[in-house]
């Protein structure tokens, strides 16, 4: 199974919506979704989730973008109260925090009987006999951030109950700094032989949640693709970089390297929702904007990871 790590912002909660019909029946990926903005939007991507008998995990103790001010996050909660009480679609996730003790999981265990549930692990603090017998009796997944080692915990929790979050995605501070084709990871090929429940990643974004900023120099657009059993990424990059040159330039230059990079090599891309919109928009010159175009390339990792599972 694929758990793709998201953030709850507009363009990744958008993304889900596009690919949600490749999550497969019975469902093989498995959103799993930290809030770091009021909770409207991601009621309603759970809403259509649900319409299609589809679920997600969700991190029901969030702290970071938006949900940092503690006004925000009490408000989050209250809203979100109802929405989390439905079984079918929310599986509640904790994420450790610098503070967590094993009587927080217990907690957390207790609050939620019954039901499937997440744990985010950020450390290898928590002793794993502890952990394992926090949770004992309980349907759970642990999925390991990068910072935390999984290997300290197989033997206690069992290889098919936890889950690796890759975070392979090497991050620039200008988008011109990208260039070619990057390899990207192999976990999505791994995880099965070694009696795993799955992989992770947090698609073909960095792992560190950042606020969004404001204008960008050069556009780029980062494409996933499968090579051997490896999946890879190539970077498509405008040459056009000032801020305040025109976005719908920048979109063009871009565009017309992926059009031609597609003409020579017609296989490499999975033709997804996203590589079709920005088909669309190359062929009648009117664009997206910087969250449509994160949207469009979240939506074309996952499709391309869910062909890689036969979905």
């Amino acid at each position: 199974m694929y758990f793709p790590y998201l953030y709850s912002r507009q363009a990744e909660l958008n993304a889900v919506f596009d690919v949600c019909s490749n999550f497969g029946s019975p469902q093989r990926i498995f959103p799993l979704i930290e809030p770091v903005e009021p909770a409207a939007k991601l009621m309603s991507t759970l809403t259509d989730l649900k319409s299609k008998a589809m679920a997600a995990y969700v991190i029901v103790n969030p702290h970071q973008g938006k949900l940092s001010k503690s006004a925000v996050a009490t408000a989050w909660q209250s809203d979100f109260a109802a929405t989390l009480a439905d079984p079918a679609v929310v599986y509640p996730t904790f994420k450790e925090t610098a503070a967590t003790t094993l009587k927080d999981i217990a907690s957390f265990v207790a609050a939620y009987p019954g039901r499937k549930i997440g744990i985010v692990l950020a450390t290898s603090k928590l002793a794993p006999g502890d952990l394992a017998k926090a949770l004992s009796g309980s349907d759970y997944t642990v999925f390991f951030l990068a910072t935390a080692s999984s290997a300290n915990y197989l033997a206690a929790l069992g290889p098919a109950r936890t889950v690796d979050v890759s975070d392979n995605f090497r991050s620039e501070a200008r988008n011109k700094d990208y260039s070619g084709e990057e390899w990207l990871g192999n976990n999505h090929t791994s995880w099965s032989a070694a009696g795993r429940r799955g992989f992770s990643d947090f698609t073909m974004l960095p792992g560190t949640y950042k606020d969004g900023g404001g204008p960008v120099g050069a556009i780029a657009i980062h494409l996933t693709y499968a090579l051997g059993s490896d999946l890879w990424i190539q970077h498509f990059i405008s040459t056009t970089d000032e801020q305040t040159d025109p976005q719908a330039t920048k979109f063009k230059e871009v565009l017309g390297d992926i059009q031609r990079q597609r003409a020579v090599t017609q296989s490499r891309f999975e033709l997804s929702p996203g590589l079709s919109s920005y088909e669309t928009q190359r062929a009648s010159g009117n664009y997206t904007n910087l969250s449509g175009n994160k949207r469009q390339q979240v939506s074309h990792h996952i499709h391309t990871v869910a062909k890689h599972l036969g979905l």
